[in-house]
């Protein structure tokens, strides 16, 4: 990766906060840098200059022409670290021989350097990603990295002392009110897209994080109607509305209208959005993760990159201390570490974005951590934001409020009310199904061959586009285009499959015995459909081997 900064110090804290450090763990590093090379990379141990008869930088040289070929054993200090034992030399050598690179690059250096310590001091490395003082990394260091032969009291506080002028200088403050973390939060739910009209309820476990993938870095694009903040959406293709593909998340933070950065609430935290797509384990949407989208730009603009960064980082917070949920992987990750855990498609947002300006999801969840003592949510559109005592109604609809049998604090009192009515369902104070005695009404799953036929018609774009649409309304993207290209190399699109709708007390076992004849067969319906479990849903369409 390119190093980004105006001179060493800037490059290597943007390196070090890319590589998961922490603002405490990050300057306790380059505090024991600075002591031992200045953080010059191609500095050589002072005392062997006159011995060897080399400055820093012919010293250099002389090792990268192979004029001076005595340097893995000559015991001098050098670079960064002030590498000195023979082995620890001959491997930055030899890495910086295999990257055609001089031993005295930066860029070299701070590879060998993570590579040391992520690989041969583990238990170093995860303190510079855990520490909670500066004073605590840097002991790490001083004592089981650089280990000096002098490491008394008065070392441990000179290279802390150094250690803390980085973190004044460079350490991320949150953007704050007083003495509270802020977030520009407000509220448009999208009560018009199919993911909110079905409803499904769930119980925040974990947050997923996205950024859209797309150069549009204003909310209007996604969230409508205008609310007079937003801005008009010329083209009228925000999510609020009845839309060909199955796509929804709990929320967006972009530009509004004037510019400013803002957060929209678009589906009730507590309920199942439709924004992960499914991995080798299952499905996030369906294990309790709350995804919400960062509106992209061109990926270079670091003023604005900061502001979206702060405002996920509150957003975050909020959410975690309101669903006692943990700021760390596995409860806190995004599209792609999703993925990595088999819980989501194969997406690499957001780590094609962060690291271009010095961070990645291991410094997001420290700052969240941060943050959580001291977050508080702002802004007033479209409803109240901050957390309040949810009300469970029993009611046959939700528009049908004379029908209401009751309103409890309890959900499992409004489970039990609702058992008591047939008919009756539990409604959450956003009017959505939490609970019904009725059969599910889960969004119907298309075909593939259904799909093929759509996305021939064009209705679910092309490219990028295509495989993301697919992929996060829960399809598979390469079966789907397999089916395309035979349907266009076969010039046909006719089913080579019977269809059936499920009805509540259905199984698949009892599916395959009444319409194949055998219950044996089930596993034939599960991997025609293309399903990641056997939990199916009245009202479902599935194929049938003929």
């Amino acid at each position: 990766m390119a190093l980004t900064g105006t001179n060493n110090e800037q490059k290597i804290w943007n390196y070090l906060k890319s590589k998961g450090l922490n603002d405490c763990g990050a300057a306790g590093l380059m505090g024991n840098l600075y002591a031992e090379s200045a953080l010059r990379p191609t500095n050589l141990q002072n005392s062997y200059e006159k011995s060897l008869g080399f400055t820093d930088d012919s010293y250099t040289a002389a090792v990268d022409s192979g004029s001076y070929g005595n340097f893995v054993m000559d015991k001098a200090g050098y670079g960064l670290a002030q590498w000195t034992y023979w082995s620890r030399k001959q491997n930055l050598q030899e890495y910086a021989k295999s990257a055609g690179k001089s031993i005295g690059d930066l860029e070299i250096q701070l590879g060998f350097l993570y590579k040391e310590l992520s690989e041969g001091y583990k238990s170093v490395f995860n303190a510079m990603k855990t520490a909670t003082t500066v004073r605590e990394a840097s002991d790490a260091v001083l004592l089981q990295y650089e280990r000096p032969a002098n490491q008394g009291t008065t070392v441990q506080e000179t290279r802390a002392k150094y250690g803390q002028t980085y973190f004044d200088k460079y350490a991320k403050k949150p953007a704050t009110e007083g003495s509270k973390t802020k977030m520009n939060l407000h509220k448009l739910i999208f009560v018009n897209n199919a993911c909110y009209k079905a409803g499904k309820a769930m119980t925040p476990k974990g947050i997923m994080v996205h950024s859209t993938g797309a150069e549009n870095p204003w909310l209007k694009r996604y969230v409508g109607p205008d609310d007079g903040l937003l801005g008009k959406n010329q083209y009228n293709n925000h999510w609020n509305q009845a839309m060909d593909r199955q796509v929804c998340v709990h929320g967006f933070i972009g530009k509004l209208a004037d510019g400013t950065i803002a957060t929209y609430q678009t589906l009730p935290w507590d309920m199942v959005g439709w924004h992960s797509g499914s991995g080798s384990k299952g499905n996030a949407n369906f294990l309790g993760y709350i995804g919400f989208e960062i509106c992209e730009d061109d990926l270079t603009d670091a003023t604005y990159f900061k502001k979206v960064y702060d405002e996920a980082v509150a957003l975050c917070a909020y959410l975690c201390k309101t669903y006692n949920i943990k700021p760390e992987s596995p409860t806190l990750i995004c599209h792609s570490e999703g993925c990595k855990l088999g819980i989501a498609s194969n997406h690499g947002d957001v780590m094609h974005w962060f690291p271009k300006h010095g961070k990645s999801m291991d410094t997001f969840s420290a700052d969240v951590k941060a943050a959580m003592g001291t977050v508080s949510a702002g802004g007033t559109a479209g409803g109240s934001t901050g957390t309040s005592t949810e009300m469970y109604r029993v009611r046959k609809t939700w528009a049908d409020a004379a029908s209401q049998k009751g309103a409890y604090k309890n959900l499992e009192y409004a489970k039990t009310c609702a058992n008591q009515n047939p008919g009756y369902s539990v409604f959450n104070s956003s009017g959505a199904v939490v609970y019904s005695t009725t059969a599910a009404t889960a969004p119907e799953k298309k075909t593939v061959v259904q799909l093929a036929d759509e996305v021939i018609d064009g209705k679910w774009g092309n490219g990028d586009a295509r495989k993301k649409a697919l992929e996060a309304a829960g399809y598979s993207y390469a079966e789907v285009q397999a089916a395309v290209n035979a349907k266009l190399a076969g010039g046909t699109r006719q089913e080579d499959y019977a269809t059936y709708t499920v009805v509540k007390g259905d199984s698949l076992w009892l599916i395959a015995k009444q319409k194949l004849g055998n219950g044996s067969r089930w596993p034939e319906i599960r991997t025609l459909n293309g399903l990641t479990s056997n939990v199916i849903y009245a009202g479902q369409k599935l194929k049938l081997p003929k």
